[in-house]
């Protein structure tokens, strides 16, 4: 990474004009003098700085621990790099000084207990050095590798500090973006405060530029926008301090192991970040600038104001817990009168079971939920009572309210059957609910995704699955899985590989085929739903499979599988017709799509 910054930080100096013009004029008069010697520990620079120790170094540049000689001080001291005549040209030289030049230029013009100051620059012997105030402590970076996961309240207060010096630096005239926040370039002291290190990539916000010189950042830390062509404005660095805090929260840096950019989440945490947190940091990271927070202001203003909400989410969350355990003892009381009764009248305590398992007469699915809680409490390892409910909620519409109730229903008693032989299909069965069924206020497809996916992986991985339940749901779960990675996610710069395709086109068809075990009142809906999804999803992935040279044959197949499927369809609805008639032209369409981009392909 560092050694695309140099190369993209030598094209932002050939195109700054009169910013480069005195470093060339330095360079090529020392250059002239006979020095560009290389210094090591011990050596006196500027008549009054002995170099103790290297503490850092990048592309462009070193830092060392310096003791002033004069006022017995230490300092840190940023040196040019100096390059061997075999590794680097004269010019590149020049530009590694420029950098260090431009960065002290910026410092110059800050105050604030955040951001080391300068105190002195100064050339000798052809490179530049820049003596600034020396931060001890150690790198958030370190500080994760040591400690793993940083604690909520923690990271809180640190991100305000971090608000707090951004918000300073945005608010300059003309306004300094910083570029490349990362845990590497945020120091902590031995007192527990903060301080922002490293403005080497830093700028000035120009008013009416529309795009940076060069694209530069740190993957995975970078904005979207960073890595395209617009100007870099207060919002990245928003962006990059979301990351950041994602990062010292879970203990895992943005790349993965195999490079690719990791999906933040609270699981990664073990639970340790609250839903607020969540909130504030998905906005921060949002792809469009738009949605982010306008200023780091407002940032730090909603991080204070989240510590009482989650304080007094706290409060609210031991009253039902209060509430819950008293309801708990009347139960109790209620089931030590019910067993001396049904201990004399075992056929009563059956009837009472199947009276709550008939779920004819029920109107919503709270009393559901209430009748099938009431029979486990009879017979909690029997199948039938999950299997009475989960067709319920099949059967009806399946929105926000009904999610709600019967997810707590199933946190409160699915680790009771974990290891009955029945527990991966009703996994199946609830992933393809959410995934067909969902209709919640938003019901796209990505959010049916996002809430099936977690059952159709803990299908796969419950190692008592029959293998006709897991390949199902592996394939649903291959389906989940790609589109999040490939089709939701467009912050991911890479493309997915031939493998790849094929195997989502083996989930594509082996999900049609479950299309027809559609049933319950809203069935055609339901399936002119998956199928027009589906029908986008190969749409959207035509030109990724011609480069990659998957067969056009067998997705036009699939497309015709579609087709097929829909015109045996017959809606009763006015609004279920429209979207049958609306999706048979967009198939036709489709594949006069995947025509042309094969034949386009071709011609590349």
């Amino acid at each position: 990474m560092k050694a695309v910054e140099n190369k993209e930080k030598e094209s932002v100096h050939r195109e700054a004009g009169s910013g480069c013009a005195g470093c060339a004029a330095g360079q090529q008069a020392d250059s002239g003098s006979g020095g560009n010697r290389p210094c090591g520990e011990g050596t006196v620079v500027g008549n009054r700085y002995r170099l103790l120790r290297m503490i850092g170094k990048g592309g462009s540049a070193r830092v060392w621990l310096a003791e002033d000689l004069a006022l017995q001080k230490k300092w840190a001291v940023k040196q040019s790099r100096f390059f061997d005549s075999g590794m680097l040209s004269e010019e590149q030289q020049m530009l590694a000084a420029c950098d260090i030049k431009r960065e002290a230029e910026i410092l110059k013009k800050l105050s604030h207990p955040m951001i080391p100051g300068i105190r002195d620059v100064f050339e000798e012997d052809g490179l530049v050095y820049v003596v600034m105030d020396y931060v001890e402590g150690i790198t958030l970076e370190k500080y994760r590798k040591t400690k793993g996961p940083v604690p909520e309240r923690l990271v809180r207060r640190w991100a305000v500090e971090l608000c707090r010096v951004l918000y300073y630096l945005h608010t300059r005239t003309p306004p300094v973006i910083y570029r490349d926040l990362k845990p590497s370039n945020i120091m902590l002291t031995p007192g527990g405060h903060i301080r922002l290190i490293d403005f080497g990539i830093a700028r000035e916000y120009r008013e009416g530029k529309t795009a940076d010189t060069a694209i530069l950042g740190t993957t995975g830390y970078a904005a979207p926008e960073q890595h395209g062509r617009r100007q870099s404005d207060a919002r990245c660095d928003i962006y990059s301090l979301g990351i950041t805090l994602w990062e010292l929260l879970t203990g895992q840096p943005p790349l993965e192991d195999s490079g690719e950019i990791r999906r933040y989440s609270r699981e990664e945490s073990g639970g340790g970040i609250s839903g607020e947190m969540e909130r504030i940091l998905r906005r921060a990271t949002s792809y469009d600038s738009r949605d982010r927070y306008p200023d780091c202001r407002r940032m730090a203003l909603d991080l204070l104001e989240s510590e009482g909400r989650i304080k007094e989410q706290r409060k609210k969350k031991q009253r039902r817990i209060l509430c819950r355990l008293a309801a708990g003892l009347m139960a109790v009381l209620f089931l030590i009168c019910t067993a001396v009764y049904l201990s004399v009248t075992g056929h009563a305590r059956e009837l009472q079971y199947r009276n709550y398992l008939d779920f004819g007469a029920v109107t919503g699915a709270g009393e559901a939920v209430v009748r099938a809680e009431k029979a486990v409490r009879i017979h909690g390892d029997r199948e039938e009572v999950y299997e009475h409910l989960l067709r319920y909620m099949e059967e009806r519409a399946f929105g926000d309210k009904e999610s709600r109730a019967f997810s707590s229903f199933w946190k409160t008693y699915r680790e009771s059957i974990a290891d009955q032989p029945f527990y991966p299909e009703l996994l199946l069965r609830i992933g393809k609910l959410y995934f067909y069924r969902y209709r919640g206020e938003d019901d796209s497809l990505r959010v049916r995704i996002l809430r099936s996916e977690p059952y159709f992986a803990s299908a796969v991985s419950c190692g008592n699955a029959p293998e006709a339940i897991r390949k199902e749901s592996e394939t649903y779960e291959t389906v989940c899985v790609f589109c999040l990675r490939y089709v939701f996610d467009t912050s991911l710069v890479r493309e997915p590989t031939e493998k790849e395709y094929r195997k989502i086109l083996e989930a594509l068809e082996g999900c049609i085929g479950k299309v027809d075990g559609i049933s319950g009142e809203e069935a055609v809906y339901s399936k002119l739903t998956l199928l027009a999804e589906m029908g986008d999803i190969l749409n959207s992935l035509r030109f990724g499979m011609a480069k990659a040279g998957v067969s056009d044959s067998r997705i036009a197949k699939l497309y015709r599988d579609f087709l097929k499927r829909v015109q045996s369809l017959h809606p009763t609805r006015k609004k279920t017709e429209a979207m049958q008639e609306e999706l048979m032209e967009n198939l036709s369409v489709y594949l006069e799509n995947l025509e042309r981009a094969y034949r386009n392909a071709a011609d590349e």
